[in-house]
């Protein structure tokens, strides 16, 4: 009888001992597990704190890639008062400008403006231009040019002899015509025409022509060109000026008043 009881004892001691085991191990795993998950968050912060560090140098004139689809704003904000200047392709390529902050990072091409820095790449060292190769070799100066010797003509230059002046030309007569001539026309131009004082669209209106009116030119006819306008000068139904178009088709062609 005392057998089963000192048995009964150690085997509860046994199940005791086992719990007290169980309950370490499983305390222990999950201390390294977080363990393990502290170190990547602080592995990650730190890659963060990297990157930041980097985007607080000045990478003016550095070249990067976009590593997927990406805009430009006016503004390192994605509000609605910052617009979208441009889209970047994957692997398209900027020109950094200055420094970057809070994690935008502003470029100079191929438009100015704001982009996302995490989302830029390192350009392909392929698809960046050569860097020209330096000589080591001292050039050597050039030789100094002998002066061509002037050459001597053996002609015997003439003396050109001075041309006449020309004859001044007569200025022509104007054209006198008399009242029977052809010096009526009609309006032809749809709005009707302006009579003005001078030859000019800025001088004075007199009067105004309605469509199919009948003008009497001035005798002798004045025809004027001015700045590519043509004007002609009537005498009826009110003296002044009018313009046959730029530079014709305004009035008929002239007629008998008869």
């Amino acid at each position: 009888m005392k057998n089963i009881r000192t048995r009964g004892k150690f085997a509860a001691l046994c199940s005791l001992v086992l719990i007290v085991s169980i309950f370490w191990s499983l305390t222990a795993s999950t201390s390294v597990t977080t363990t393990n998950v502290a170190n990547t968050i602080q592995e990650s912060e730190s890659t963060s704190l990297q990157n930041q560090s980097q985007l607080a140098k000045n990478l003016t004139g550095e070249c990067r890639a976009a590593n997927r689809l990406i805009d430009i704003f006016s503004s390192p904000t994605v509000s609605f008062e910052s617009k979208t200047l441009a889209t970047l392709e994957p692997d398209q390529q900027v020109t950094l400008f200055g420094q970057g902050a809070y994690g935008w990072i502003q470029v100079s091409s191929p438009v100015r403006g704001y982009v996302i820095a995490r989302y830029l790449k390192l350009c392909d060292s392929a698809a960046l231009p050569a860097k020209p190769q330096v000589s080591s070799k001292p050039e050597a100066p050039p030789r100094p040019r002998t002066p061509a010797k002037p050459e001597v003509s053996t002609r015997t230059e003439t003396t050109a002899k001075p041309e006449a002046s020309p004859r001044p030309q007569t200025p022509t007569k104007p054209e006198v015509s008399t009242s029977e001539g052809k010096l009526c026309q009609t309006v032809k131009y749809t709005e009707g025409l302006a009579i003005r004082r001078e030859p000019n669209l800025q001088s004075q209106r007199l009067s105004g022509l309605a469509f199919n009116t009948r003008i009497k030119l001035s005798d002798p006819p004045d025809f004027r060109k001015i700045d590519g306008r043509g004007w002609t000068k009537i005498s009826e139904p009110t003296a002044g000026w009018v313009t046959t178009g730029r530079p014709e088709g305004n009035l008929s062609p002239r007629f008998s008043c008869n």
